[in-house]
């Protein structure tokens, strides 16, 4: 199988369509001698090799011929088709090739820790800066859960938000693959987005930063 896991030592911003910006952007931070907690990332394509290995690709995309109409999608019928299409690609299992790139790097990172069953965070990471469209999932342990939750990632291109926006766009329904971020858990006191260009006004003599106690996926998602 070719090599889909990657360090963040291993990838910089010239990496984006091989394991998205955000994958990209931090192995550029490490590069640059920035601080970054340690982690690894699943590319983009071993999404689409799952999504066309399993059929679920092929599924997707009788299901939104068949039975999806934009013109008459209201919020309800968008949150059903994201249930249903998530739950194709939850149901699938992955490779044991895969697995066995994914469970060695994790026990890499755990024993660098000095820890069993180190917690990472398990991000989204698309080819375009979407913030809080995908799903991001917190404190997960174990090779069992990171599978899951990986594949809960994947399956997260089809969140209610990120259908709506693909059909109010005019972008295809199934034009979304996304990498993952698998990173180590730090004890975060505050944290948050820092934005380098004012993101309402395109002021670019300001910077804005965005910021909460603890976690700040709630300042991504706009709950916080």
């Amino acid at each position: 199988m070719p090599k889909t896991v990657f360090w963040v030592t291993q990838v910089g911003e010239k990496d984006n369509d091989l394991v998205g910006k955000k994958c990209a952007n931090l192995g550029e931070m490490a590069k640059l001698g920035l601080q970054v907690p340690p982690c690894f990332f699943i590319s983009i394509e071993a999404c689409r090799s799952f999504m066309r290995e399993t059929g679920v690709a092929k599924d997707i995309q009788r299901y939104i011929r068949e039975l999806v109409d934009p013109k008459k999608m209201g919020i309800k019928e968008i949150e059903k088709v994201s249930q249903d299409l998530r739950h194709m690609i939850q149901r699938k299992e992955m490779s044991n090739a895969l697995k066995q790139q994914i469970g060695s790097h994790y026990r890499i990172l755990c024993d660098s820790a000095r820890e069993t069953d180190v917690p990472v965070s398990v991000r989204s990471s698309g080819t375009e800066s979407r913030p809080g469209m995908f799903e991001t999932y917190f404190n997960v342990k174990g090779e069992d859960g990171l599978i899951e939750k990986i594949k809960e990632v994947w399956s997260s291109a089809y969140t209610a938000r990120a259908i709506a926006f693909r059909i109010n766009k005019g972008i295809p329904i199934d034009s979304d693959t996304l990498g993952v971020g698998i990173v180590k858990m730090v004890n975060a006191k505050a944290a948050g987005v820092s934005f380098s260009i004012h993101p309402v006004t395109g002021d670019v003599s300001k910077i804005m930063i965005e910021a909460t106690w603890g976690l700040g996926e709630g300042v991504v998602k706009g709950t916080e």
